[in-house]
């Protein structure tokens, strides 16, 4: 390819400065819902726990306490199964957000395609946890109830949703990689060197969790910096 095919494929195909307002409205709300998700899967269960689990010692062992400990427990999954859908609506988000981009600056097509890809992958993760919790919660409350034998999952259903599990891994490391593409080239595009400090926080484990709020606040700045209902920052080769 010549160099000048290559600037052309990099170049936005036509001047859209409404879908590039649009971008960036979606992936600074992709991040305020991954910062919500966060809290909501990492702090709720912690405290329901304590607002909750504190009784269960004055019960002692009995039918109350054990079925009060099925009804933690399913409380604590649920909220945290709701905070992971806010993780997964934010994934899209991100995966739309780039998709808008991409009309205006070629650099972000690469991102929303693997975001995408990445996508598919939570989602197969999901079903699989939600499997293997929910023979979990099942178990517990057979066990409490007397009964001698529940039904469940069979083995080799369970280990087809296990090799879907791990596909959905690889395909979700995809769609980390292309997250992480994506957070950098806006930061490129945009001038901003807190969100490339972002797409690099990703990489680290735990650290990464304050990565959503540097987007979202770098992201709430580009109006301001930028006139996005004209003239946008031009599109630039990597």
């Amino acid at each position: 390819m010549t160099p000048s095919a290559a600037e052309a494929d990099d170049a936005p195909s036509a001047p859209t400065p409404q879908a590039e307002r649009r971008g960036v409205r979606r992936v600074q709300f992709a991040a305020l819902c991954s910062i919500l998700g966060l809290a909501l899967a990492l702090v709720g269960p912690f405290v329901v726990f304590i607002a909750e689990g504190l009784s269960l010692p004055l019960l002692g062992n009995t039918f109350a306490s054990h079925a009060l400990t099925i009804a933690l427990l399913e409380t604590i999954v649920g909220i945290a199964f709701a905070g992971l859908l806010l993780e997964v609506l934010a994934f899209g988000l991100y995966a739309s957000g780039f998709g808008l981009l991409a009309q205006v600056d070629g650099r972000f097509r690469a991102p929303r395609t693997l975001a995408w890809v990445g996508l598919v992958g939570i989602f197969l993760v999901f079903l699989f946890a939600a499997a293997v919790l929910g023979e979990v919660l099942a178990a517990l409350a057979c066990a409490g109830s007397g009964v001698s034998a529940c039904l469940g999952i069979g083995p080799g259903l369970l280990l087809a949703i296990g090799a879907l599990a791990l596909l959905g891994l690889i395909l979700a490391f995809v769609g980390w990689i292309g997250l992480i593409l994506g957070v950098v080239r806006a930061g490129r595009r945009y001038e901003s060197p807190m969100l490339t400090a972002a797409g690099v926080l990703l990489i680290v484990p735990f650290v990464n969790l304050v990565a959503p709020i540097l987007i979202f606040v770098a992201m709430r700045k580009v109006p301001d910096r930028f006139d996005l209902s004209g003239t946008a920052p031009p599109a630039e080769t990597p």
